[in-house]
């Protein structure tokens, strides 16, 4: 195949992956709103995680500022991507508690040494890499200050790259992992809900499910 064929077929893939890609964040935010509303949450805001979010300009058009710096990640959002959820403050027996959800697209990075973030060649490969959602309760009393999971170095090791799915630390944070692909209809997602909810309440006696849900 010359290099115009072979050119062609990259550019007949990427439009492939474009609206693959846009079908898969699609579901993701429907999750999201699903998930919500089962646990009577109060909002959802979210972060881009490892690089940075696409900044504006205050005036003039168009807005968005380009360097030549930028990684190509800035334009991606769903690599890696946290959902907050809110603070909730009466529910959980006079404590405070957050809760989160980190879409791991591809844990590759996090497989292999994790010392460089924009080179995938580096990552572990894509058959041996999954895609995750992590779920994490976190809780404190009212004047304590939420503990930082972003620097939780076991919790990366246990959640993100180990076979170990589950994460308790002092009272203040449950984390569970689950694969993308397990929330494949309602029913799976429904187990996956309830299946947390029950580790909720083993941990903290505190259920974040409105209800039970089948």
């Amino acid at each position: 195949m010359d290099n115009g064929k072979k050119l062609k077929e990259t550019f007949l893939n990427i439009r492939k992956s474009h609206r693959l890609i846009k079908e898969y964040q699609e579901r993701m935010i429907n999750l999201m709103f699903y998930i919500k509303e089962q646990f009577s949450m109060q909002e959802i805001r979210g972060e881009k995680h490892f690089s940075n979010c696409l900044s504006n300009y205050k005036t003039g058009n168009p807005k968005i500022k380009i360097d030549k710096n930028m990684w190509a990640w800035d334009f991606i959002y769903t690599w890696e991507f946290e959902y907050h959820f809110g603070l909730d403050i009466k529910r959980c027996l006079g404590r405070e508690f957050t809760f989160q959800i980190f879409q791991i697209s591809d844990n590759g990075y996090y497989k292999l040494s994790r010392d460089a973030a924009n080179d995938i060649s580096t990552f572990a490969s894509v058959e041996n890499s999954d895609s995750l959602l992590i779920f994490v309760f976190n809780s404190k009393l009212p004047k304590e200050k939420f503990t930082c999971i972003q620097q939780d170095t076991e919790l990366v090791k246990d959640l993100f790259i180990s076979d170990k799915n589950e994460y308790y630390f002092d009272n203040k944070i449950f984390a569970k992992s689950y694969k993308i692909e397990e929330f494949y209809n309602q029913d799976s997602t429904d187990k996956i809900l309830n299946n947390f909810n029950d580790s909720i309440y083993e941990h903290f006696k505190f259920n974040i499910i409105k209800k039970s849900i089948v």
